[in-house]
């Protein structure tokens, strides 16, 4: 399948007929407006593991033994006071566990807090909490930047956080997440359309799996179990059932990091399979898709092709006279298709930025490169939607050296992009600003300044220029307000 095929498809009149006619669906309406609808009881489990079990005793208390363990998977299953909630015991590779089938998605928060809530249990989480506030503040007495005032405005919000819970540590998580099996059902959508023809459903099923492939390896990366484990729990086969899902406990930073990448490939995917989208072009040159695409019988063309204008070739079927047909460099040429193996955004901008890097070096030294007439308006919305994200995935996990660590989400959510401006030349700068009181103190002049690498600033505007880099490539700068 060529790149020009795949576009065609998208183009004919069939197609764009079946698609306006069709109800809401995860490339015409956003995953978190479906999600309520594909949350209720009658399509949603719950698992909860000894291991699950021992994990959060762990994390809460520092120990743990087998003995509260077992009470502990025996209070989940006796009946807990809330209509609706009763599990049962299962053994699961081997270790005990306990299954809700049919349960309500907020029930399951109900279940769990009133089996996590116990005196010891919440004397625990006030030490964490205390020692936590305790961090915060030894921040604040080392921040020499601040006035008075300011100390005491922020140390005020420090005494006034409440206690972490079991949610501070772990999160409920679908196994197979909501907007990957809607995806599978537009699949299932198109393969069941009396209104389209054989060779433009096998175009479109053909880029759709890869995505569901994708969107799947992601779910299964902030799992817990193995995808043979869910499989096979009483009969139901998760991982392929587009109406029932798996939810357990997942650790809180995997199973955000997990959501932030399959939140940018459900992005993608809604611009290429929107008919007239005037969003192919940029897309075709993000890696995820270049993958996709070089592993085609058609690939050296593709190659060719991310240096012309394609829009025009789409649109009117003839090469533009700016087209670029020289020969692909042999030493290039061994390393495509590339490989992504996908553990994280991260990654993916990496390969992304290394497959850019390779076309650029094979396009004539006297090509004016394209600007991208992008609406500031867009991008700052799409700026303003990923930004906390963003700058959560690409903080350290707990113990890194090198980065700021991902603790209590203040600083990502305080970053923000206060305004856009563009230059006559097409330099876009984001004036943008995050709470300095007291991350400023890992800032250059700061007294925990040292390594320059765990600067806010150095994470904030690397993450600006990944989101934008879609849109505006190289033309993006940042500078704090």
């Amino acid at each position: 399948m060529s790149v020009l095929e795949f576009s065609a498809a998208l183009q004919d009149h069939t197609y764009k007929t079946w698609f306006n006619a069709l109800e809401k669906n995860i490339i015409s309406t956003t995953a978190n407006k479906l999600r309520i609808s594909q949350q209720s009881s009658s399509k949603t489990d719950f698992l909860i593991t000894a291991k699950d079990v021992s994990n959060i005793f762990k994390s809460i208390t520092g120990s743990v033994n087998k003995e509260d363990v077992q009470a502990m998977l025996q209070k989940l299953a006796d009946n807990s006071g809330i209509d609706g909630a009763k599990g049962s015991f299962q053994k699961i590779n081997g270790q005990n566990a306990v299954l809700y089938k049919g349960i309500n998605f907020d029930t399951i928060t109900d279940v769990l807090n009133r089996a996590f809530t116990s005196e010891e249990i919440d004397f625990e989480l006030y030490k964490q909490t205390e020692a936590h506030k305790d961090r915060l503040k030894e921040e604040l007495k080392n921040d020499p930047t601040l006035t008075k005032k300011e100390y005491n405005r922020e140390w005020q919000k420090i005494d006034s956080m409440p206690n972490f819970t079991v949610g501070t540590f772990y999160d409920k998580g679908h196994v197979i997440s909501v907007a990957t099996n809607l995806t599978k059902s537009f699949a299932n959508e198109i393969k069941g359309s009396n209104n389209l023809d054989k060779k433009i459903k096998d175009t479109l099923i053909g880029v759709l799996d890869k995505y569901i492939k994708r969107l799947e390896e992601e779910d299964l990366k902030s799992a817990n179990l193995s995808p043979k484990i869910y499989q096979t729990i009483d009969g139901v086969d998760y991982t392929k059932s587009v109406d029932k899902y798996l939810v357990e406990m997942q650790y809180s930073i995997t199973n955000r990091s997990s959501g932030v990448a399959s939140k940018a490939v459900i992005d993608e995917l809604r611009k290429v399979f929107t008919p007239d989208s005037k969003e192919i072009e940029k897309v075709f040159n993000m890696s995820s898709t270049g993958e996709m695409l070089l592993n085609s019988k058609s690939s050296p063309s593709f190659i060719d092709l991310l240096a012309t204008n394609l829009a025009s070739i789409i649109a009117t079927g003839k090469t533009d006279k700016k087209v670029y047909r020289g020969k692909i460099n042999k030493s290039i040429d061994k390393e495509l298709p590339i490989k992504i193996k996908l553990n994280s955004n991260k990654e993916l901008i990496q390969q992304a930025k290394k497959l850019k890097a390779q076309i650029k070096a094979n396009k004539p030294k006297n090509e004016t490169p394209k600007v991208n007439n992008t609406s500031l308006v867009s991008l700052q919305n799409l700026l303003d939607s990923h930004l906390q994200d963003v700058v959560s995935a690409n903080m350290g996990s707990g113990g890194s050296t090198d980065v700021l660590n991902y603790r209590t989400g203040r600083l990502a959510a305080s970053a923000k992009v206060e305004r856009l401006s563009e230059s006559r030349e097409g330099m876009i700068t984001a004036f943008y600003s995050y709470m300095q009181n007291p991350y400023a103190t890992f800032s250059e002049g700061g007294r925990q300044s040292i390594p320059r690498s765990r600067d806010p600033k150095l994470l904030i505007s690397k993450s600006i220029k990944e989101i934008a880099a879609e849109k505006v490539a190289n033309r993006m700068r940042t500078v704090l307000v």
